[in-house]
């Protein structure tokens, strides 16, 4: 969990679960890759969505730079699930912080 030094609160881990669901959201198929935009600028990264060495889907999914970004900040209240999340660039995240 990551600490923020300025208010001390510990954001959540967010489940593989819901990062497969939020890479569903997106239309990001199981085993495969997708380019997504910010939801803010726009500005384009891959979304993978791995498969295992079988060559099933797995259940690692990454964003090519991005972050999730809740839309109702977790801190105040906002749930973890990919109806409440969205993709980010680190600096229209980081601009956006606890924000609506």
């Amino acid at each position: 969990m990551a600490t923020n030094h300025k208010t001390g609160y510990r954001k959540r881990h967010v489940p593989d679960s819901v990062r497969r669901h939020l890479a569903a959201k997106y239309g990001c198929p199981p085993g495969g890759a997708i380019a997504v935009p910010c939801h803010y600028c726009g500005k384009v990264a891959e979304m993978m969505w791995w498969r295992r060495m079988d060559g099933k889907p797995g259940y690692r999914v990454t964003f090519g730079g991005h972050e999730m970004d809740h839309l109702i900040p977790e801190i105040l209240g906002g749930p973890t699930t990919a109806a409440n999340l969205v993709l980010a660039c680190q600096r229209c995240n980081r601009r956006k912080g606890h924000k609506f």
